[in-house]
Parts: structure tokens; sequence; C-alpha cells
């Protein structure tokens, strides 16, 4: 029996709960592997990487993605469009999910055109998905542009008829995105030449204000702990299914979950760095965990705190940070990449399930399991999480 889904499908994906940032954000995560794939391969790109943001000016204005990249053929771009469908291999990429268009699209607005050319095509090729016109048998309209130039390359996603409340805020909120994404893809953006637009106005990367890397402090008068610490673990090696992303566990041929043979032995690495910011706040602190560059935690402050091993019930977290300072804010930050462990489709957590999540978080501490004060009722001296807790240097 055929289990196609209805068209209505495509709409309800709408009612995903994905911030406008989130949306933008997975149509900047598409040109973006485009790039680094350019840059991998060592192909010379001399119209540089860009990728441009246009805003809407009113409630019925479009939002236009419009980038520089390799641009895709008729086949590729059919595939791509397609709800479920990903090309992505699930460790390398930012855009991992293949609902991700579909999701930010219709999240945004009723009516999306892409269009896509290769340097030495004739025209601009694309497709129209339009949200109150598509049938059951899914066909959306082919479309086509003229070109100017041959030389030409790159896509554009176009999404109109967008809904009000969405086409508000980004028009009042320009500011707040470039932000925003300017935190998300500091890394990125400051690590290669990569340049992200929006509303015309260039995307800064957002990076920590810490200490110098030759600032110290002496804890208990002769151990000198540094305001920066580098994190670079080197995990073993495990097999991947290039497929549906899942670790193995064993030797086996095929994949456990989905039963493909389409596996490879990955690097599995842990790595970053610890310091202390200039300055104290109450919520801007915390561990940054990033994935393929790209931030998916910000400001975490779960390395701050510990839980009951024994896991007796009404047992509360216990906090790891310095008391005195509970008060005043916090000011220690890091950068820790976990390129190897998996994320939800929306791309703001981990698989917290994913054991080797607990493992980075442990890498980040210091390796210890404890906590950095005493409480009553449990056994035993505890020692603080990292070296940073305990030399935490005045400000």
């Amino acid at each position: 029996m055929k289990i196609t889904p209805s068209a209505r499908v495509l709409s309800m994906l709408g009612e995903i709960d994905f911030d406008e940032w989130q949306c933008v954000a997975e149509l900047v995560d598409n040109p973006f592997d485009d790039f680094l794939d350019i840059l991998r391969s060592g192909t010379e790109w001399p119209g540089g990487f860009t990728v441009s943001v246009t805003l809407p000016s009113s409630p019925k204005g479009v939002l236009e993605v419009r980038d520089t990249g390799r641009g895709m053929s008729y086949d590729r771009l059919a595939r791509a469009v397609r709800a479920g469908w990903s090309g992505n291999d699930m460790h390398d990429k930012l855009g991992l999910f293949g609902m991700g268009f579909n999701i930010s699209t219709a999240r945004l607005g009723r009516r999306t055109r892409v269009l896509t050319t290769r340097a030495g095509d004739t025209e601009w090729i694309g497709v129209e998905i339009d949200l109150d016109q598509i049938k059951d048998d899914f066909e959306a309209k082919d479309i086509t542009e003229p070109k100017s130039d041959p030389s030409q390359h790159g896509t554009r996603i176009i999404v109109d008829r967008l809904h009000r409340t969405r086409a508000e805020w980004l028009r009042r909120n320009g500011a707040s995105l470039r932000n925003t994404l300017g935190s998300v893809y500091s890394w990125i953006l400051a690590e290669h030449p990569f340049d992200l637009y929006v509303g015309g106005t260039r995307v800064k990367p957002v990076r920590h204000c810490r200490w110098g890397d030759d600032r110290y402090v002496l804890y208990n008068g002769k151990e000198r702990i540094p305001a920066y610490i580098e994190i670079d673990e080197k995990l073993q090696d495990g097999t991947a299914c290039r497929d549906c992303g899942e670790w193995q566990i064993g030797s086996g041929e095929v994949c456990s979950v989905c039963g493909s043979g389409n596996l490879t032995v990955r690097e599995r690495r842990i790595h970053g760095w610890l310091g202390v910011q200039r300055y104290l706040d109450k919520t801007e602190y915390g561990i940054d965990f990033l994935r393929n560059g790209r931030k998916i935690l910000r400001w975490d402050k779960q390395l701050f705190t510990w839980n009951n091993p024994e896991g007796r019930e009404g047992d509360e977290e216990v906090p790891e940070y310095p008391v005195e300072l509970a008060h005043q804010g916090g000011r220690l930050i890091g950068e820790i990449h976990l390129d190897h462990i998996p994320v939800t489709y929306q791309k703001d957590a981990f698989e917290y399930g994913d054991r080797q999540l607990a493992r980075g978080r442990r890498v980040a501490a210091g390796g210890s399991t404890a906590p950095a004060q005493t409480r009553s009722g449990l056994p035993g001296e505890r020692q603080p999480a990292g070296p940073a807790v305990q030399g935490l240097p005045p400000q």
C-alpha cells in the first residue's frame, strides 16, 4: 500500500517551534556547508564566499537568502527541497536534517521560490513551493529566470506571503538577528573567509572578552593557574553510519540501527579552551559547545553544577561555582568543540542521552566528578571540578 502523506503535512511543518533566527540560520547552514566543501577541495573561488540575507521592509515584504556557492543541478535541487531528504554527511555538515529547509520556510511564509545556477549555465532554474496551491501529488512548479552573466553561480531562496508576526519581527530586529548569528557562527566567521550580511550590514563574529594567555594566579601560594586553558583530547576513533549517523557498538559490518553497510571510521576529539571573562555578568557566562563550528549550546552552565551519583530522591543540583560570587554573576567562559556528538533537529541542544556528551563535559571540567563544596548529608570531602574554579583570579 502507498502511504504518501497529505500535502497538508508541509503546512503543518510551519507549526514546529522554530524561532525566527533559527529559521534564517537553517537557510545559512547550507551555503556555509557548500563553502566548506569548496575550501576542502582546494578549488580557487575568486568571487568570494558570501551569504546575503535581505529582510522584509514591510509586513508584505519578502525574505531572501542569496549565496555565491556552486549552485545545483536540476536533480540536486529536486532532492534538496524534498521533505525528509538530506544528501549531507551526518557528521561533517551544519545542515544535518532534510526537514530543516521545509520547516524554516513553512514557518516563515506560505510561498518559497528557490533559484539556482552554476557557472556556465544559461539560466537560473528553480522551483516554487506554494503551500496554498500544492496538492497531494506534491507537484511543485518549475521556474526559470534569465542570466545576464553566464559566469554567475549560487542559489537564491525567496520566501514571501510571510506570516505577519514573523515578518514584523524580522523587519524590526535586524540588529538582534545579526548579533545572534554573529554569536552562533562566531568561530566559522573568524576562522574562514566567509562573509554574512543581514539587512545590508555585515555580521561580525561575537567573540568572548577574556583575559590574555599570560595572566595567571597562584592557588594556595604555589600552583600557577592560567586565565586561559587549552583543551585537546583525542578519543579512540569510532565507527559511524554515514546514512543515519548512529555510532556503532561492536564491530559489525552493517549499521545496528538502519542496516546500512555504509560505515566509516571517524575521529572523535574534544578540543577548545576555557578562560576567564574580563567582567562579571548575571547571565552571560558559561561554556559554548560547538558542532562543526556552529554553536549548539551558548552560555551553558551545567559544568558548574553537580548531581549526586547516588541519585537519592530529593537531592538537588549542587552549585559548582564559588559561592561568594553567586550574587555578583559569573565570568568563567569557554568554547568546546564536540563534532562527533549528535544534536537535536533544532540544533539548540545535543542529544542528552548520548554518553559522549557527559564525557565531553567531564573533560572540560578537568576530569573531576565531584562538586566544589561539601553538602550536608553527603559523605566525603569534594574538590572543585576544574582548576579555573579553584583559582578564579580577582577582577
